[in-house]
């Protein structure tokens, strides 16, 4: 399968860019990929390119394999302009919700990233 997506590391922050609008197996794919080299807990899907369009079905299969490939403590912001990505990305949201994970969807990669930071520091602060 081709990747339709790149995958960097910002700032400790893992990045996802989709191309184009990504399936289900595409996803997995991109899980698997960020799961062997996020050290951080700190990640950022971005969906600008083409959005998401799953099933409700897809969607919950999706969140339960994140489940079972990231280990909290985890921070995870999604990137979702327009409507119907950013809807679906709440349903997602509902959907992976778990114990000392926080996930929060954005209409820009600026705002997602400036709460990834925010949340960092806090969690920097606690630990010290």
């Amino acid at each position: 399968m081709e990747k339709n997506y790149t995958l960097e590391i910002v700032d400790d922050v893992t990045v996802v860019r989709f191309f184009i609008k990504p399936g289900p197996d595409e996803i997995r794919m991109s899980i698997d990929e960020v799961a062997a080299i996020s050290a951080s807990g700190l990640r950022l899907w971005d969906l600008s390119a083409g959005g998401w369009d799953l099933t409700t079905e897809e969607l919950e299969e999706i969140a339960d394999y994140a489940k079972i490939k990231f280990l909290p403590p985890s921070k995870v912001a999604i990137v979702a302009p327009e409507d119907l990505s950013y809807g679906l990305s709440r349903i997602y949201e509902a959907v992976r919700k778990q114990e000392n994970l926080q996930i929060d969807i954005f209409r820009t990669e600026q705002e997602a990233l400036a709460w990834l930071r925010a949340q960092s520091e806090k969690c920097s602060d606690t630990m010290l």
